[in-house]
């Protein structure tokens, strides 16, 4: 009798390791080329083979043979024969079940038939609070932690494909031993994250974009992806950037709140475009050496010293001032291809003997500017001419350019327009609640498309010829 059962036994090891070739047939009729699997092998693992074949299609595959679906948990020996044609069947995954799937893997259930397709196929995970018992999806583009994640990313395994990565506040672990892909663009870091970033830590050579709130760390001995486009410091960072070797692509950097570092001595990128300070920067910007190709620039909170003898670059395009900027202009060099000044609310200086180059397209004053025009220069090219609430000055033999094509004035403006020369191109005007003047003698430009008043505002139109299809918003 235990002869018999071993026979048998042999038998059906032989069967197991019987050889079949298998068609694979797209839905279109497509060859997707034969395979050779054992009769043993589970119909998984088919599946598995004519998902990548067909380009791992975001979908579920099914294998029909006939009018037959072929089970994942059944060896093929035991549902088809040899030169067996199977079709490959990719159904649409809905938004429930992946839904599903994701909330189910994520409470540590086992994905069964079906489920471990849709886990493959998710593109974005949030909220993740644990890695050590999960595989992450193979087309996994983006992943998310928790707040609370705080594990070592030494054994991870990161998809080949994922491009974005989001550490919560509580993430603060070494990176040196991490792999992370090459296909990563963007990395952001929590609050609490403050480990160095040295030379031993490998940041993947296809990063463009890095964030980190609280790091603090210096950074001379970091070596950048040459492709790195803008990195952004956290608030506790205050670092001196004196030997630091930023790629030469970097386009912008972007410091918190408590950067306060000279800037003499700094060698910035080539490729710089926007460089923005946060809230305590206060230092001279005298005898610093901007890049050429800088174009947006960006000056913190309490940014509050003068601009006498700073070099700005010849290809700057826009200048923003933040809250506390009020510093005479009058011998600041502007340089000629500026596009964009834009003034925070505590300027408040005279700009009668201040040279603004032609190239300037607009001009914004902020909350608590207040001083005459009169006898101000405004360049040729400006188009938008913004003033804040406390600007209370008459517009009469004020200059303004051919070109204006908006000007809005703020809350407190109140003077009449009748002898104010507005430009036949002006296309947009703005007033503040407080306006109530009379339109009766007032000539609107014959280019008028807009006029823009505070919501709430008693304003009359009456007695102003508008010209055709002019719009009257309240906002």
């Amino acid at each position: 009798m235990a002869a018999e059962d071993a026979a048998a036994d042999a038998l059906g090891d032989l069967k197991d390791l019987k050889l079949l070739d298998l068609d694979l047939i797209a839905l279109s009729g497509e060859s997707l080329g034969c395979v050779t699997v054992t009769a043993a092998v589970m119909g998984r693992e088919l599946v598995q083979e004519a998902r990548v074949r067909l380009g791992n299609p975001r979908g579920i595959v099914r294998l029909l043979h006939g009018t037959q679906t072929l089970s994942e948990s059944t060896p093929m020996g035991k549902q088809v024969t040899a030169g067996a044609r199977i079709q490959c069947l990719v159904v649409a995954i809905s938004v429930e079940q992946e839904r599903n799937v994701v909330h189910a893997v994520l409470r540590g259930v086992v994905p069964g038939e079906d489920g471990w397709q849709v886990w493959e196929c998710v593109e974005s995970l949030a909220e993740v609070e644990d890695l050590s018992s999960i595989a992450l999806p193979s087309g996994l583009r983006s992943l998310a932690f928790s707040s609370r994640f705080n594990q070592s990313l030494e054994n991870a395994n990161f998809p080949s494909g994922l491009t974005r990565i989001v550490f919560g506040d509580a993430f603060n672990q070494p990176l040196e031993n991490v792999v992370f892909p090459e296909s990563l663009k963007s990395i952001e870091f929590g609050r609490d994250f403050n480990q160095r970033l040295a030379a031993r830590v490998p940041l993947p050579r296809g990063l463009q974009h890095a964030v980190s709130f609280l790091f603090k760390q210096g950074i001379t001995p970091v070596t950048f992806p040459e492709g790195l486009k803008s990195i952004t410091f956290g608030d506790a960072f205050n670092q001196s950037l004196v030997g630091a070797q930023f790629p030469d692509n970097l386009q912008s950097i972007t410091f918190g709140r408590d950067f306060n570092q000279s800037l003499v001595n700094v060698q910035f990128p080539t490729g710089l475009q926007t460089l923005a300070f946060g809230r305590d920067f206060i230092r001279s910007l005298v005898n610093v050496q901007f890049p050429s190709g800088l174009q947006n620039l960006a000056l913190g909170i309490r940014f509050n010293l003068s601009l006498v003898n700073v070099q700005f670059p010849s290809g700057l395009r826009s200048i923003t001032f933040s809250v506390y900027f009020n510093m005479s202009l009058e011998d600041v060099v502007f340089p000629d291809g500026l596009l964009h000044l834009t003034f925070g609310d505590f300027f408040n200086q005279s700009l009668e003997h201040t040279v603004l180059p032609d190239s300037l397209q607009s001009i914004t004053f902020g909350r608590y500017f207040d001083q005459s025009m009169r006898r101000v220069a405004l360049p040729s090219g400006l188009k938008s001419l913004t003033f804040g609430d406390f600007f209370s000055q008459s517009m009469e033999d004020v200059a303004l350019p051919a070109g204006l094509e908006s000007l809005t004035f703020g809350y407190r403006f109140n003077y009449s327009l009748a002898r104010v020369a507005l430009p036949d191109g002006l296309q947009s005007l703005a007033f503040g609640y407080s306006y109530n003047r009379s339109f009766k003698h007032v000539r609107p430009p014959a280019g008028l498309r807009q006029i823009r008043l505070a919501r709430g505002s008693s304003l009359s139109l009456a007695g102003m010829k508008l010209p055709p299809n002019v719009e009257v918003l309240r906002e």
